[in-house]
């Protein structure tokens, strides 16, 4: 079984599983959230509650906005700890918009609006 393989069977496993409720994504939260464009707002979070925000800290936060693909995760999700993940995701809550929601969250929410039925 080559690698490529491996990832259809995978695919087709996370497939058939979002088919009985259970949706999974690639990364923590946090990360789905800031690659679905979320980075601004949690400059706004993180600027105000991180026990020390400074400019090198906002140069590489834009820069990773710029540039997603350059996001440095370990890096980020050692700035949420330091405000505390329920912390965060209280102070962030309030920024969330629809257009930036994961996609995994939307199947998830549209399973449930089905009345927990796939469509």
């Amino acid at each position: 079984m080559n690698e490529k393989d491996v990832e259809d069977d995978v695919n087709d496993l996370l497939k058939q599983a979002e088919g009985e409720g259970i949706f999974v994504n690639d990364r923590t939260l946090e990360v789905e959230l800031f690659k679905a464009g979320m980075g601004p707002a949690m400059v706004s979070v993180l600027s105000k509650h991180a026990n020390s925000w400074g400019e090198e800290r906002q140069k590489l936060m834009n820069a990773w906005i710029a540039a997603p693909t350059t996001l440095d995760e370990k890096k980020l999700l050692g700035w949420i700890k330091e405000v505390s993940k329920g912390r965060f995701a209280q102070a962030l809550a309030g920024h969330v918009e629809a257009a930036l929601c994961p996609d995994y969250i939307k199947r998830t929410l549209e399973y449930v609006k089905n009345g927990f039925t796939s469509l």
